[in-house]
């Protein structure tokens, strides 16, 4: 088989690039080719392959597990909260939420853009870290919704808005989520480098 043809996933690939500063884009991304090409592939299916591909950039980005695990944490803690400590106001409770989310996504674009020195980083940082959320998300309220639904419960949760909003909230905040973490990328990248001179 010609090493050539042996190529890993193309979303991957782009993802480990916007991962890592660019000093280390050629380097990194063509070590981890290489060992894909000549060690990995060959020994392999076209599919377990891949996987380990996917994996070793994951190992790269595990910024973004945390801070979907972070983001989660919010979001589920939002939920725990309306369904066990009923209140009947959510004005307050939506408020800090809100903040708490837009802080924290501000700050993965930011800190995505100005480790990489790249935008698209902190966006493409940001859309994989909202999408892992709502896959967390999903997971941990169905298995609270399964463990706990005596009628006290339930109806809490239709006082707070319903399952429909418990499943749907967090995949519905996926591209606004992206947007304010591009926004959080855009503000990092106007800032001027220490050593590099005022304009005059």
């Amino acid at each position: 088989m010609d090493p050539l043809s042996m190529v890993p996933p193309k979303w991957a690939e782009a993802w480990l690039r916007s991962l890592l500063p660019s000093r280390d884009r050629e380097t990194v991304s063509g070590d981890l080719l290489e060992e894909y090409r000549e060690t990995i592939r060959p020994s392999r299916s076209q599919f377990a392959a891949d996987l380990w591909y996917v994996g070793q950039v994951g190992i790269f980005g595990w910024r973004i597990g945390l801070w979907a695990l972070a983001l989660a944490a919010i979001l589920v803690g939002r939920t725990a909260l309306d369904w066990f400590v009923p209140v009947t106001d959510f004005a307050q409770r939506a408020e800090t939420t809100t903040l708490l989310t837009a802080s924290v996504l501000l700050v993965v674009g930011a800190s995505s853009a100005l480790r990489t020195q790249s935008v698209w980083a902190g966006v493409i940082g940001t859309a994989v870290v909202m999408t892992l959320t709502a896959i967390l998300c999903t997971i941990a309220n169905a298995v609270m919704y399964t463990r706990w639904h005596d009628p006290q419960t339930l109806a809490a949760i239709e006082r707070s808005g319903g399952l429909n909003e418990v499943f749907l909230v967090p995949l519905a905040l996926i591209l606004p989520g992206t947007a304010v973490g591009s926004f959080g990328a855009w503000l990092a990248s106007r800032r001027r480098p220490a050593n590099k001179p005022a304009a005059r």
